[in-house]
Parts: C-alpha cells; structure tokens; sequence
C-alpha cells in the first residue's frame, strides 16, 4: 500500500436496479444518487461527511452538489462529479480513498449514479435511440482521430475474437454470473445493503435486473447484438439501467476517535488507460497494478 494514513470501508449502499424506462425511470441520476448517499451516511459517526464524489455519465451539471444537498448533507460539505464512462464508479472510490489516505479528508462519501431513461446522451450503439421530443440522441464519443471510437460492443467483439474467446466460452460466463446473482438474491444477501425508493407509483426495493438467470438453450439462440457474426449477444452482455451507489470510506483515525464499525480495510487501489480500441484490457493492467501493490496473487482473492 502506498504511503499515508490508513483507508476503511465503513458503508456500502445501492438503490434497485431498474430497467430502461422501467420502475425508476421517472427518477433523475441526482434523485437517486441523494437515496444512496442518504442510507450511508449513518454510518459516519455524527453523520460527518467531508466530501462527496459521485460518477455520471447521461446528465449535466454537478451531480454530486445536487445529490449531496438532496441527501441533507451540509452547504459546506464539498461534491464533486467525475465523468470516467464505464469505470466512474470506481474512478470515484480511488479518488475518496486517495483523498483520505493523504490526509485531505477524514469521511468521504463516493460512488455512481445514472438514468439511463433520462440520459440525454446515447450511451449505446449507433445513436439510434431518440429522447422524449423524438430527436435523435447524440452519440459520445470516447476519442479524437486518428483513435478508433468503437462502441464498446462493437470493441468486445472484436477483442474477442484476437484473444481467441469464443461464444460458447462468453455464454459460459454469463450463465454462471445470471445464476450467482439469481442464487444472492434469493438468500437475501442483497436486503442490507439496498436502499428502497420512492417513486410516484410506490416503493421500488427490488431489483429488475436480472429477471431470470438465462439457461444455456436461451443464451445460445441470441442473436450477435453489435457486429454481425460477433459473439457478443444481448444474453452476454450488460443491460442498461438505472441505479445509484454510494461507499462510505473513513481514514483510520476518524474509525477509532468515532467508534465506526468498518466491512474492510482498503490494502490497495490503482489505475490504468489503454488503446481506445480495446477498453476491456484496461480493467487487466489497473488488477494487476493493485494486485501488486497488494502484493498478492489473483489465487490469493477469496471474494
């Protein structure tokens, strides 16, 4: 771990998960973001919080100043909002904790936020999607020429097919993933740490996705969603929602003079940036970084 202070989890909290134009479309990233913000704070001691850093993709303005006043914390409570497309939730907790390790802060809170319903941009293939006053959505773009832009779809096949992994191998996954959640869900695993909200038409304290965990017979009917004879199809591949998240993270100093009851200890964190045309092999540089900073191995990881 690098140099400072001593970093800890002491809060973890999410909204539901909602489909597109589904149970919370009618409920802005800031709205949602304020519901997680609110269920973590009680775990700060006197409900102290210095910072809030809170990631969104779709909106405009200052999510996290909106969110943060929202969820009741104080005018002078500083917010800030990071845009790191797919990785700006966890852009957002390097950031709180880095903060608090380097002694910029005691509590911070961070986490994600988005409506996709609201979105006003296109976050999905082609821009086709068109918003509430039918005008076509535009499409973001995630670099400059000579850079290839490819959707991250369109990206996945294709990195797929250099690395060699195949559908069969990509349905696989899924499948296990759909069933692991499918299983946490119904031994309650999620109840604690999901923050119902409020819509106009009641409660949502529920996930809507996933629906099911999808059987190997339906996974392998799907059609490629993004190229075609591509091997990345709606059942292997993320859906878009809405939802927001929010971490609690506290410098130890503050755990033990408060009496804060932390899940873990923060060992490691890190960072990395690759060719725009192949985003996913960014998630195995910024692991490996932390797994060396760690100084442990991938077998070492029980969870």
């Amino acid at each position: 771990m690098n140099a400072g202070r001593e970093v800890y989890l002491v809060a973890a909290r999410r909204t539901p998960i909602g489909m597109e134009r589904g149970a919370l479309a009618g409920i802005d990233a800031a709205a949602l973001a304020a519901v997680a913000i609110r269920a973590a704070r009680p775990a700060a001691a006197q409900g102290q919080v210095d910072r809030v850093v809170i990631a969104n993709v779709g909106g405009h303005g200052n999510i996290a100043r909106h969110a943060a006043l929202a969820a009741g914390l104080p005018a002078d409570v500083l917010a800030v909002t990071v845009n790191a497309q797919c990785t700006g939730g966890m852009t957002a907790a390097r950031m709180a904790l880095e903060s608090v390790r380097a002694g910029g802060a005691e509590v911070v809170v961070a986490g994600g936020a988005e409506s996709v319903s609201q979105s006003r941009v296109w976050l999905g293939p082609g821009g086709k999607r068109r918003g509430e006053t039918g005008a076509e959505l535009p499409r973001v773009s995630h670099a400059p020429p000579p850079y290839a832009d490819p959707e991250m779809g369109a990206a996945a096949d294709a990195l797929a097919a250099k690395l060699g992994i195949g559908r069969e191998e990509q349905d696989m996954s899924a499948g296990l993933s759909g069933r692991r959640a499918m299983a946490a869900k119904a031994a309650g695993h999620w109840r604690e740490i999901i923050a119902p909200v409020e819509t106009e038409v009641g409660c949502v304290a529920e996930d809507e996705l996933p629906r099911r965990a999808p059987s190997p017979e339906l996974l392998a009917r799907l059609r490629p969603a993004f190229v075609e004879g591509g091997t990345v199809t709606a059942g292997n591949t993320a859906p878009l929602g809405d939802g927001a998240a929010a971490l609690l993270f506290a410098s130890g100093e503050a755990v033990q003079r408060w009496g804060m009851k932390p899940i873990a200890r923060v060992v490691a964190a890190a960072g990395a940036a690759c060719d725009p045309a192949e985003p996913p092999l960014a998630a195995v540089a910024a692991a490996e970084a932390a797994l060396a900073e760690a100084g442990i191995t991938a077998g070492d990881i029980g969870r």
